[in-house]
């Protein structure tokens, strides 16, 4: 019998390689996979760590803004007592870093109005006074400027707000910051309103915290709040107005005790260029270097009142009350922002220049 083995044939050897093909396939399959599945990994790895890195670079960058912002107050307020926007921290600075860069600009809290200030009525007459027989005030100063200054805003209709309907609007804020539960006015709303809504709301009954609970206030359009909100603040009560820093649109809430229209704008250039005269030494004809900063402002409310721009702009201006105004600030604001990498990171801070120094009050996302 033939024991011998029978030789190969190209068939068998062709299946041979064919199996040791796939084998070889599979196994470039196999590898190829964990090669993409530890580099994915690892990439996503470095990325976090860079990203985490990068933004604790960020967190940094804008606490040291923060903390500039606080010596150049500290230095300001060792110049003068006075505010005004020609002064050095109202100039926005950029520096650049290893990484990016880092910018910030400070901004007067007290330069907007203080909602705040509307929480405080009229207080009632004394039954025994002569002052019970005479038609009494409904509206304190500061609640009559902010009448005027609704009237400058525009309605969700593109119409401008109606005397009729700023007074509304100024009667549910104040129902909203006075402690007690009586309705004011014809506009005003208490607890049992803002529960009757779909969604209901809790009152406050208190000052605000953020000038965002606006949104909610009874007859609040959207369009009204979001015009306000680069024109009020909510400080705490009696914080005054700095009349050296608030924006033009602000001066329009001044008028005669007796008078609810805002002003017009063509008639308050003359005044505001008399307030922000010097803002640079490019005039040759002052006294000054170019680019340097000279004085401005008022040195004080009085100076204003006294003012005879003012009083060509009103009249008789015994009849004008500008309490609740200021020509110094405590309460500021730092807007800061960097990039450090591929992160940009934005801060935005309150604080207060006190005799003992600057603090920050709190940072938020939010508004103020």
């Amino acid at each position: 019998m033939d024991n011998r083995k029978p030789m190969p044939t190209f068939k068998h050897i062709a299946d041979f390689r064919g199996s040791a093909l796939i084998m070889a396939m599979l196994v470039v399959s196999l590898v190829t996979t964990l090669v993409v599945a530890t580099t994915w990994k690892f990439e996503l790895g470095m990325a976090r760590n860079e990203n985490r890195w990068h933004g604790i670079q960020a967190r940094s960058y804008l606490e040291a803004a923060e903390l500039l912002a606080h010596y150049a107050l500290k230095m300001d307020k060792l110049q003068g007592e006075k505010d005004h926007l020609n002064e050095i921290w109202n100039q926005e600075q950029q520096f650049p870093t290893d990484e990016g860069w880092i910018a910030g600009r400070v901004e007067d809290a007290q330069g907007r109005f203080n909602i705040n200030l509307l929480q405080k009525k009229v207080p009632p007459p004394n039954p025994n006074s002569e002052e019970a027989n005479q038609i009494q005030e409904i509206y304190t100063v500061h609640q009559k400027r902010f009448i005027r200054l609704l009237q400058t805003l525009q309605r969700d209709d593109n119409n401008l707000i109606d005397e009729g309907y700023a007074r509304e609007l100024t009667d549910a804020v104040m129902d909203w910051l006075d402690p007690d539960h009586e309705t004011f006015g014809y506009g005003g709303a208490e607890q049992d309103y803002y529960e009757s809504l779909p969604i209901p709301i809790p009152i406050t009954n208190n000052v605000m915290t953020s000038v965002s609970e606006l949104s909610v206030i009874k007859g609040m359009e959207p369009l009204i709040y979001e015009q306000l909100l680069p024109l009020v603040v909510a400080l705490p009560v009696d914080v005054p107005i700095n009349i050296n820093t608030m924006p033009e649109q602000l001066f329009r809430m001044i008028n005669r005790k007796d008078d609810y229209t805002p002003l017009l704008d063509i008639d308050l250039e003359p005044l505001l260029s008399e307030r922000n005269a010097g803002i640079t030494g490019d005039d040759p004809n002052q006294a000054a270097q170019p680019g340097e900063l000279l004085d401005g402002g008022w040195d004080s409310v009085q100076e204003l009142l006294q003012s005879p721009t003012l009083g060509a702009l009103l009249g008789q201006t015994n009849d004008v009350s500008l309490e609740g105004f200021d020509t110094k600030s405590s309460y500021f604001f730092v807007f800061s922002e960097t990039q450090v990498g591929e992160q940009r990171r934005k801060g935005k801070s309150m604080v207060f220049r006190g005799k003992d120094g600057v603090l920050t009050v709190r940072r938020t996302d939010a508004n103020f």
